[in-house]
């Protein structure tokens, strides 16, 4: 449950799908991590939902995981505004 993320004493950066319900609850996690799903896909998150999710709280920031590698990365974050990132492979 979302709240059992108030228990731990450290800051939560929790995974969230975009249409999950509590992104923007921020009592309970530090950051939110936006996922397009199951860890290792490769699947690159819809820009488009992304900023529908992001317009709908004006003081949210994310960190971005899932399908970013060295030839979109740069592109999305031109798009999308720099707030984090997780990216796995691009050294």
């Amino acid at each position: 449950p979302l709240e059992w993320a108030s228990l731990i004493p450290v800051p939560v950066i929790r995974k969230f799908a975009l249409d999950e319900p509590g992104i923007s609850r921020r009592a309970y996690h530090t950051i939110p991590l936006l996922d397009s799903g199951a860890g290792g896909s490769g699947e690159l998150l819809d820009q488009f939902r992304v900023q529908q999710t992001l317009d709908k709280d004006d003081g949210l920031r994310v960190i971005l995981a899932g399908g970013l590698n060295p030839d979109n990365v740069g592109d999305t974050v031109k798009k999308l505004g720099q707030s984090g990132r997780k990216v796995a492979g691009v050294d």
